[in-house]
């Protein structure tokens, strides 16, 4: 689609939520920062953004 133009930190958060929602559909373990593990949460968060960031760059 064509790239999308973020407006406010609202029109991001709302974003985030839908590309959660969307790796969430075909990988539902990705908010593996729910772990009990304070190490583990930590790793989880950077991959998380990591795949944002690959997502974000190919929108």
């Amino acid at each position: 689609g064509p790239p999308l133009v973020l407006q406010s930190s609202a029109d991001l958060h709302v974003e985030n939520s839908a590309i959660q929602q969307t790796l969430e559909a075909v990988w539902p373990g990705i908010r593996l920062y729910q772990d009990d593990s304070s190490q583990w949460r930590e790793t989880a968060k950077i991959r998380n953004e990591q795949i944002r960031s690959m997502i974000a760059a190919w929108m």
